[in-house]
Parts: structure tokens; sequence; C-alpha cells
């Protein structure tokens, strides 16, 4: 009888990414993601007036980047108006995401939207 008995343990960096949404506006705000043509669902996918709102985790190995062009293709913000909500954000740019100390175990990512 043959045995063979393998233990392989593989430690790769893991990178944690907490994202947030900083309305700093007097109405509602919409948002709505995709990756790859799949919608992405938001922790909260509504933002109060004057209000910072966690919405997304993201998780990488392989030593990569928790930036919002690894896990998003498409990412809007609108404002909610009765009847005809508007766009306000619309796009993956990595340099509108800034970095913030909400929370420990990773890094936080903003997205301050004024108007």
């Amino acid at each position: 009888m043959f045995t063979l008995s393998s233990c392989i343990s593989t430690k790769e960096p893991i990178s944690t990414g907490y994202y947030y949404v900083v309305n700093k506006g007097d109405q509602f705000l919409r948002l709505e993601a995709s990756f790859m043509g799949n919608a992405i669902v938001l922790e909260e996918d509504t933002i109060p007036p004057f209000d910072t709102t966690f919405i997304f985790t993201a998780i990488e190995g392989s030593g990569g980047h928790v930036l919002p062009s690894n896990f998003f293709s498409t990412f809007q913000v609108h404002r909610v108006i009765p009847g005809n909500d508007s766009l306000l954000y619309t796009g993956v740019n990595n340099n509108d995401w800034k970095n913030a100390a909400f929370r420990e175990g990773g890094r936080n990512l903003v997205l301050f939207i004024e108007y």
C-alpha cells in the first residue's frame, strides 16, 4: 500500500477595502454599480442628505489592489428627484476615491459627492 500525504499552505497577502460615499448635499442619492455587465449589490444604495454611508467591501488576494477599477466596471450616482433623477457622477476613476480613517484593518476609500 502506498500513501502520499501533502499539506500545502500558500500564504498570500490579502487586502481589504472599505468603500464609503459622502453626500454633501440636501437630497437623497441613489447608487448603481456593475462589474463586467453584472449588477453589484451594494451594502446601501441610497445615501441620505449630509450623510457618510458605508457601501461596499472589497477583498483582493495575490498582492492586488482594492481600488475601484478592480471591482467596478461602472459606478453611477444619481440625485433623487421625484419623477426625474439626475446623474451627478459616473465613472470608475481610482483618483476620485480619497483615503480616510473610518475603519481599521484595511484601506478606507471615500467618494465625496457635492452638488
